[in-house]
């Protein structure tokens, strides 16, 4: 018996999600896009997703803000450097709320056994910082939960001109915001990956992750919903504990994937020793140590984690 010959699938050539052109072509329209620059060395580029996790107590939220503080004014962390120009940053902090803002970026001092805080940081109108309102205020719907959320950041950045956008964090989310698992804010990460690609924004998100053990590597496998996060954005790094100086505000910050834009440099070989101090007076951050030339084995990973790394300074 003859087969039947299939039919073809019509094709809606209306509706095409394909753009063909000769190597050439795509290069010359390549050519009239704007090259991303740098605005934290390596570790971030214009017009991507990057991804900040670590355990509590190693100081995200204060990169996260020294960072974005240094986007607005168009400076650099130290050697981290910014191309960029002073341009809008919108910071949105969902967990530490106003009190902790006032207290870690103004000056502290005691005054008859009372603390008193005083003189406050002068921050660049450009950047505008969100807190979560009174849960009174508003209602999270109990369908499309990510889609409401991801509808209203969009508004925000939209609202304020600021394509470069801090979410801070992801647990928030996940813990207060409707979200049950972490493996649910997929869906959110791919909506801001698409506007990044779309639309240019760059978006810095910082994730929390369950307590680490000191002697272990840096992975991506500690992050929370590793696997379901760590494919869909462009890069990823993570701040941990170190024993440099035998210091107990000493970090080691490690980039554990790379933008498309560079290789990876901050790897296991060669990590960003730092530690968080009182950058100014009235300013907690992190400050990046120059390393000496006794010193030069605090650039790998392995340094700061055991006390091997300590006999060469001692």
């Amino acid at each position: 018996m003859a087969r039947l010959k299939e039919k073809s699938p019509q094709i809606d050539t209306n509706n095409n999600p394909f753009i063909a052109r000769t190597g050439n072509e795509r290069m010359k329209v390549a050519m009239g896009m704007k090259i991303p620059k740098m605005l934290c060395g390596e570790l971030i580029f214009e017009t991507s997703v990057i991804i900040l996790f670590a355990e509590t107590t190693m100081g995200k939220s204060l990169f996260g803000f020294q960072l974005a503080d240094a986007i607005s004014r168009g400076e650099s962390i130290g050697y981290l450097k910014n191309e960029s120009e002073a341009q809008n940053v919108l910071y949105l902090d969902l967990e530490n709320g106003e009190k902790v803002f006032e207290r870690r970026y103004s000056e502290v001092d005691k005054i008859d056994g009372k603390e008193t805080w005083y003189n406050p940081y002068d921050w660049s109108d450009n950047l505008k910082v969100v807190d979560l309102a009174d849960p009174n205020q508003y209602q999270i719907p109990k369908e499309n939960v990510v889609e409401w959320w991801f509808e209203h950041i969009v508004h925000l950045a939209t609202e304020n001109s600021a394509k470069v956008v801090f979410i801070d964090n992801l647990n928030a989310l996940i813990m207060e915001g409707g979200i049950e698992k972490s493996k649910e804010v997929a869906p959110l990460l791919r909506k801001l990956f698409d506007l990044r690609r779309t639309q240019g924004y760059t978006f810095i998100v910082i994730h929390h992750t369950p307590k680490i053990n000191q002697g272990q590597r840096a992975s991506r496998n500690e992050m929370s919903g590793a696997s379901n996060l760590s494919n869909l954005v462009d890069g990823i790094f993570t701040i941990r504990r170190s024993i440099y100086n035998e210091d107990e505000s000493s970090r080691y910050i490690i980039q554990l994937k790379p933008t498309r834009y560079s290789q990876n440099v901050y790897h296991a070989g060669n990590v960003i020793t730092s530690r968080i101090c009182q950058i100014h007076p009235n300013f907690i951050g992190f400050e990046l140590m120059e390393l000496e030339d006794d010193e030069q084995e605090f650039k790998s990973e392995e340094a700061h984690l055991s006390r091997r790394g300590m006999e060469s300074t001692k």
